[in-house]
């Protein structure tokens, strides 16, 4: 007879986020990568949008910026704000 073995784990809720600081950049940062056309040819998110797997739909950078920033993930939205090429994305804003 085969036996069958349940581990029960307590529930341990996760960690409260904490908002990062610079949300209110997401929009000039949403503007800049526009700009620089960093959207279609370096991060090959046509018009700047992203799918949100909540809704179901397609939002601004901007609105996905503030929502992760909410949610504890720095984007550095202040350092995307003021880049000057694509590639900085890479090299000054991802430090």
């Amino acid at each position: 007879m085969p036996l069958l073995f349940v581990a029960c784990y307590p529930h341990v809720p996760p960690p409260d986020p904490k908002q990062q600081p610079g949300s209110e950049f997401c929009p000039a940062a949403e503007d800049r990568l526009e700009e620089l056309g960093c959207f279609d040819d370096y991060l090959d998110m046509p018009s700047g949008l992203v799918f949100d797997p909540e809704t179901k739909k397609m939002i601004s950078f901007a609105d996905f910026c503030e929502d992760v920033q909410k949610y504890g993930i720095n984007l550095k939205p202040e350092c995307l704000a003021n880049i000057t090429e694509c590639e900085q994305i890479d090299t000054e804003c991802s430090e």
